[in-house]
């Protein structure tokens, strides 16, 4: 196994697609990932340019593109920018959120 991968078989690495395929790459996970870059470059299209929720567009985009490639690759550096992304979401959101917040005092 390479430094670069990960266990596979590992009690936290398991996947649905691990009982289908037996063997990274997961085909089907890392192509519907692409959907979540569609999101976000359609969000950038059809929203009015407000900079706090193109924050979450473009955490989508890099999402679904570092998910693709963890999925079909199963190297580590994919799988850590994948996890990275989705705490972009998760941050952008909530500032978006906090934000709503404090425009309703």
């Amino acid at each position: 196994m390479s430094n670069y991968t990960i266990d596979y078989y590992a009690f936290d690495h398991s996947f649905c697609e691990l009982t289908l395929y037996e063997s990274p790459p997961e085909y089907v996970n890392s192509y519907t990932s692409l959907f979540l870059s569609f999101v976000g470059v359609f969000g950038f299209v059809m929203n009015p340019q407000i900079h706090d929720v193109n924050l979450i567009y473009s955490a989508f985009v890099a999402n679904g593109l570092t998910s693709f490639f963890y999925h079909y690759t199963n190297q580590i550096g994919w799988g850590l920018m994948d996890r990275f992304s989705m705490v972009m979401i998760a941050t952008s959101c909530n500032n978006v959120f906090i934000k709503m917040l404090e425009m309703k005092k």
